[in-house]
């Protein structure tokens, strides 16, 4: 089944919500020396008022660890197999609060997403070398604060690494990814961040035809599509190649 990938709202409504923080928090600190002092206290509580809302954008936004809890567990209903890989995923998300599971400085691990990009055209998948890693991925990353979910990390991700924006979902459930994967990341020594594990939601998206990319040279340096066989003999990824032979609501 395929679903519109919609992400232009949500990256408005992040940015809403990131103008009135600021707003907030400016104005808050210190009285104006023009007011008077009944003057500067009613405006003290109108701005305690604003400051509030800023806390609730606050709750809101943060990556809901109920929903995570969801996604795995209807995840596991489609891959019950599965049930012994996502222990660690399951007492990470027990152990950890709704902040904390999104919080790069967290080295218990901290939740990861991204996509495959399948062109419908070329049948191929699209694949970014990754400087730190010295390998070709999918475009993905660690889930933000004010990201509600994995799949909308996802999105973002591929926008941000490829500067493709017109892609499709292609999932048997909305929210729901091909893929869960738990996997240790070694020390970084570009940005010094110890070792860690990512908890890696995959998703796959479709495009009509192959499409020029922007990579993100920051982090990126090269990209290209690749067949089925070629996804299929890499010892990390064949997984799910395998899923998408396996699962009729998944055929490509």
């Amino acid at each position: 089944m395929l679903e519109k990938a919609t992400i232009n709202g949500k990256m408005a409504e992040r940015s809403k919500a990131a103008v009135l923080k600021t707003v907030v928090v400016k104005a808050t600190w210190g009285s104006n020396p023009y007011l008077s002092a009944n003057q500067n206290l009613n405006r003290f509580f109108g701005l305690g008022f604003l400051f509030a809302i800023y806390l609730f954008y606050d709750i809101i936004l943060y990556m809901n660890k109920d929903l995570v809890k969801e996604i795995l567990d209807n995840y596991l209903k489609i891959f019950p197999d599965e049930n012994k890989r996502q222990e660690k995923l399951y007492k990470f998300l027990k152990m950890n609060d709704e902040k904390s599971i999104s919080d790069w400085n967290n080295l218990n691990g901290h939740l990861t997403a991204g996509g495959f990009l399948y062109s419908v055209k070329t049948k191929r998948f699209l694949v970014l070398w990754h400087k730190d890693l010295n390998m070709f991925l999918y475009p993905g990353g660690h889930c933000e604060d004010n990201q509600h979910s994995p799949l909308e990390t996802a999105m973002a991700e591929i926008v941000e690494e490829t500067g493709i924006s017109n892609f499709e979902l292609l999932s048997t459930n909305k929210n729901i990814p091909i893929d869960i994967d738990t996997h240790l990341i070694p020390f970084n020594n570009r940005i010094g961040m110890p070792e860690h594990y990512h908890f890696d939601f995959r998703y796959l998206f479709v495009v009509e035809e192959e499409k020029s990319v922007v990579v993100d040279e920051s982090e990126l340096s090269e990209y290209k599509w690749i067949d089925k066989n070629e996804l299929a003999a890499d010892i990390n990824f064949g997984k799910i190649v395998k899923k998408l032979d396996n699962n009729t609501m998944l055929k490509i």
